[in-house]
């Protein structure tokens, strides 16, 4: 069964939100000492005078159910860009409903939209729920 979500580009006022998407992403992939960053940090850098990342959030039903972080690459070879999905983190209580699709298909609608040549990422190796890796 797929949820229905909005899939909205962040705002400012999302900062707390995000961080603690990122803490509970750490926490998932068990590294929650990890997180060195601050949410004044990821104000700075996602929506300072420079900024160098953007965040999709996901809601279903008003509530934040996960988030992708992205960045733009540049190919030198292309002479083009490009997206580096960085994150992309759904909750525990929100997965297996399509939502990591719909995040991932939003990113790639960006990249297409800007007139980018490529979506690029790398994924950690899956771990099911009880801490086993998924073959």
């Amino acid at each position: 069964m797929t949820l229905e979500a909005v899939i909205r580009p962040a705002v400012e006022d999302d900062v707390e939100l995000i961080y603690g998407l990122i803490v509970a992403l750490a926490e998932y992939e068990r590294a929650p000492e990890a997180v060195v960053g601050s949410p004044s940090m990821l104000r700075t850098w996602l929506f300072g005078g420079t900024p160098v990342a953007e965040t999709l959030i996901a809601e279903v039903d008003g509530a934040p159910a996960g988030f992708a972080l992205f960045h733009l690459t540049f190919s030198t070879w292309e002479c083009q860009p490009g997206i580096w999905l960085e994150d992309l983190f759904v909750a525990p209580e929100y997965r297996r409903h399509g939502l990591g699709a719909k995040l991932l298909g939003e990113v790639a609608a960006i990249a297409v939209e800007r007139g980018y040549t490529r979506l690029s990422w790398a994924a950690l190796e899956a771990v099911a729920d009880g801490g086993r890796p998924i073959s």
